[in-house]
């Protein structure tokens, strides 16, 4: 995607970029992005909302109904 393409696709949408790094964030603004439309979310999860399932949630994820 060309540096005018990304400009127009943030132009015509409200969407917001999700990138991994600072590093990746950076390129993405030399490119020309709209920095008030990206945000920095690491790899990993957030464990106060994402937990490992315990047992009984593994086995309903592994085989669900329907």
């Amino acid at each position: 995607m060309g540096v005018s393409s990304l400009k127009a696709a943030q132009a015509n949408s409200d969407a917001i970029i999700i990138t991994p790094s600072h590093w990746s964030r950076e390129g993405l603004l030399r490119s020309g992005a709209d920095h008030s439309k990206l945000a920095v979310v690491p790899l990993g999860g957030e464990t106060s909302i994402y937990h490992p399932a315990d047992l009984a949630q593994s086995e309903v994820s592994r085989h669900p109904i329907g």
